[in-house]
């Protein structure tokens, strides 16, 4: 399956890793190796050789998997995932063709299809839903639920919160109310009665209560949105998927989703950060 939708994603360039990566479990001083199989397809914007000293917190400075590369296990599952959830788009349609073969979008659009996968029943999926007659701007997927229930889903992969993770920072309530303002908002308007507006948001620190608040306050403060699921790749310590409703009909949402799989909590991804080395020049 994966040779075959490579082969329809057609890369201008790709090629393969499989090397052990150092990994040390919190509290321990023991220091594991952990092979990673990874797939390089082209200039993402991210890359750890784009640093130009080792202390500003620029996201673009970092490199690895789900930043300049993907996971390839990640990506055999998508590839059994869309034959399953979306077979009239996976190998017919040429928009989705496009995403996937664009770099700076393929891990977006990897990431979109995912999260079809949290839902236990889905009866019907349409891709790019325009909510807005003559907008230009669309949601990633409109997703039917058992009584018509229509899911309006905007997916948003947070590859900039790789700084928190590798730096320690905090998740900034301006700096997300910013960006739902400018990449989210958009693409809404107020949901009608058999509608639930949904913002599904991808992060790579940890789903501590910091972020939880700060998405809860943006989430209360507006009235466009009617849901924010969140899922995170740093799930070790805490949780690692969390669901927030604006309005009671999102409630009903509890009883058809679902958060990741054994198998999403059993990937690995590691991060490239610049560190200064002591008797090296900046």
């Amino acid at each position: 399956m994966v040779v075959e939708d490579l082969e329809w994603i057609a890369f201008q360039r790709l090629h393969f890793t499989g090397r052990d990566y150092p990994y040390q479990e919190p509290g321990s001083s023991e220091i594991m190796s952990y092979p990673i199989p990874e797939y390089f397809f082209g200039d993402t914007g991210f890359n750890i050789n784009n640093a130009e000293n080792s202390a500003d917190n620029v996201a673009e400075w970092l490199g690895g998997t789900g930043l300049d590369r993907g996971n390839l296990q990640l990506f055999s599952k998508i590839s059994r995932l869309a034959r399953d959830l979306i077979p009239h788009y996976w190998h017919t349609d040429e928009n989705l063709r496009c995403d996937l073969r664009n770099p700076p979008q393929h891990l977006n659009t990897v990431e979109e299809i995912w999260w079809l996968d949290r839902w236990l029943v889905l009866q019907d999926i349409v891709k790019g839903y325009r909510l807005i007659p003559g907008s230009k701007v669309d949601v990633d997927w409109r997703l039917e639920l058992p009584g018509r229930l229509h899911v309006n889903l905007e997916v948003k992969r947070v590859p900039s919160d790789c700084v928190r993770h590798a730096r320690g920072k905090d998740f900034s309530a301006i700096w997300f109310k910013r960006f739902c303002a400018e990449k989210v908002l958009p693409k809404f308007r107020e949901s009608d009665e058999d509608e639930v507006n949904v913002l599904a948001v991808s992060l790579f620190g940890e789903l501590g209560r910091d972020v939880q608040a700060v998405m809860s306050d943006w989430l209360l403060a507006q009235h466009v949105i009617d849901a924010i699921i969140i899922a995170t790749r740093e799930g070790r310590r805490k949780s690692a998927f969390d669901c927030q409703f604006r309005v009671e009909k999102a409630r009903i949402l509890k009883h058809f989703l679902r958060g990741p799989d054994a198998e999403d909590q059993s990937l690995a991804f590691a991060l490239e950060v610049p560190m200064k080395l002591p008797g090296f020049p900046l």
